[in-house]
This record gives C-alpha cells, sequence and structure tokens, in this order.
C-alpha cells in the first residue's frame, strides 16, 4: 500500500512539474510578446508628428511621444518616463486642472519653454479603474499653413473650373462672330443674338463667382426640358447640332433648378 501511495504521489509530483514548466513556458511568451507590442507601439509613436501626451488622475504624464516633447521644450530622455506635468509646465497643469475642459475641447498653449504655439485637443480615455486624459498637440502654424494649402488648391480648382465654363460661350461667340461676316440678314439677327445672350453668359459667370464671398442662396425655378434643350442646340451647340439626335417623348416635362446655374 505504502508503495502504491508513493508511485501515486510521485504520478501527481511529475503532472505538476509538467505543468509548472509549461505554464513557466508560456508566461515568458507572453512576456516576449508583450515587449515586442510595446516596441511596436513606442515605435509607431515615434514616428508621428503630432505630439501625444496621457495623463493620469494627477495630471503626472504616462505616455509622451518626441513629437510632444519637442513641443513642449521637455528633454527627450523624459519620453519613456512617468513624470509630473507641473514639473515642467506649471501654466499647462493649472490650465487642465482649473479650466474645467470638456471631451474635444481645443485651446493654444504658448510657453516660454517653447518656441512654438501649440494647438491642444482634449479627449478622456476610458480605461478600467483609471482616469485618463489624452492631449493632442500640433504645431499651430503648421495647421495654418496646412489650411493656407488646402484655400490655393481650392482656389485654383475654381479658377479651372470658371476657365472652362467661361470657354464655351466664347467659343460660341467666336464661331458666331466669323460667320456673321457672310450670312443673310435673317442669319446676321440670329447670330447676333446669340453673341448677345453668351456674352450675358460669361458676365452671369463673372457675377456667380463674385457672389460666392457673399454665400448667395439660389433660387430654383421649374424649366421645360424641351425648350431648355432645343434652346441649347440652337444657340450654343449650334455648329454640331446636326450630329445629334435627340426625342422627348414627354413634351411637358421639367426640372427645378436655379436657371443661373445651367
Amino acid at each position: 500500500l505504502l508503495a502504491f501511495l508513493f508511485f501515486v504521489v510521485h504520478g501527481i509530483g511529475q503532472i505538476a512539474v509538467q505543468r509548472f514548466k509549461l505554464l513557466e513556458a508560456l508566461t515568458f511568451h507572453q512576456s516576449i510578446e508583450l515587449y515586442q507590442l510595446q516596441n511596436i507601439n513606442r515605435y509607431i509613436l515615434e514616428q508621428i508628428e503630432e505630439g501625444y501626451l496621457v495623463l493620469d488622475e494627477n495630471y503626472d504624464i504616462v505616455v509622451s511621444n518626441p513629437a510632444a516633447c519637442s513641443l513642449l521644450g521637455i528633454p527627450p530622455q523624459f519620453a519613456n518616463e512617468k513624470y509630473p506635468l507641473a514639473k515642467w509646465h506649471t501654466d499647462l497643469f493649472e490650465i487642465l486642472k482649473f479650466g474645467d475642459l470638456k471631451e474635444g475641447d481645443r485651446f493654444i498653449f504658448e510657453s516660454r519653454l517653447s518656441a512654438y504655439s501649440i494647438n491642444i485637443k482634449v479627449q478622456h480615455l476610458l480605461v478600467p479603474q483609471q482616469t485618463l486624459t489624452l492631449l493632442i498637440l500640433q504645431d499651430a502654424q503648421q495647421i495654418n499653413q496646412q489650411a493656407q494649402q488646402l484655400k490655393l488648391a481650392a482656389l485654383g480648382q475654381l479658377s479651372a473650373s470658371i476657365a472652362h465654363e467661361i470657354r464655351n460661350p466664347l467659343a460660341a461667340i467666336v464661331q458666331a462672330n466669323e460667320l456673321l461676316k457672310d450670312s443673310d440678314p435673317e442669319q446676321q439677327n440670329t447670330l447676333r443674338h446669340i453673341i448677345g445672350k453668351q456674352t450675358k453668359r460669361i458676365d452671369s459667370i463673372v457675377q456667380d463667382t463674385l457672389g460666392l464671398a457673399r454665400s448667395e442662396r439660389t433660387h430654383p425655378i421649374q424649366i421645360d426640358v424641351k425648350h431648355f434643350i432645343d434652346t441649347l442646340l440652337e444657340e450654343d451647340l449650334f455648329d454640331v447640332k446636326h450630329s445629334i439626335q435627340l426625342k422627348i417623348s414627354d413634351s411637358s416635362l421639367k426640372f427645378l433648378f436655379d436657371e443661373k446655374q445651367l
């Protein structure tokens, strides 16, 4: 009986040892994965141009990246350490603690420790058993430059659109003017009407462009489809209308649109 008990205890001990070794190997493997994940996260933060600060409930910085340290004038060796915000930026600490800032709030921060004017956005992080605040920092001058570049790009697109809109009526005026010399009186009246209408169209395009700054409202009206297309073919596409075939089954068809935008 004692021998049997000995073998039972020995067997249980061997099983426990094997499980312990397996658990130890699993824990070691998980720790390696966690370390690798931390390195990946740190690398990603280092590559981001925006500054990121994560603060705990005591306003101590628990996570930061080099961009945030650069913007705030904090020595880079503190990027991977926990340290009190009040030690470096008392004024920023007071803004966050007493400013009653809410989710998504933004403010401009300037300090003698930094050469930048910093745009800061506040976000609250939902973490179990912790109260964390994320600050997203950007160079305000860089934001203004990006906004200016977007405006210039939009202006370029607008200029191209205006040039395209003016080209069609201008071409119609040139063609009508060339035909005017060799036309009979009836055709001359038609061509003069076309020139006059296309001139008004160009003027309307210019006025609409100027009106963009005034944000004028549109004035949609009911427009007869057949009449609109007939006029378009006769006045805007008169040189190629012979090659266009169009059949409108419903002559009463109308649509609602601002006539100036057509």
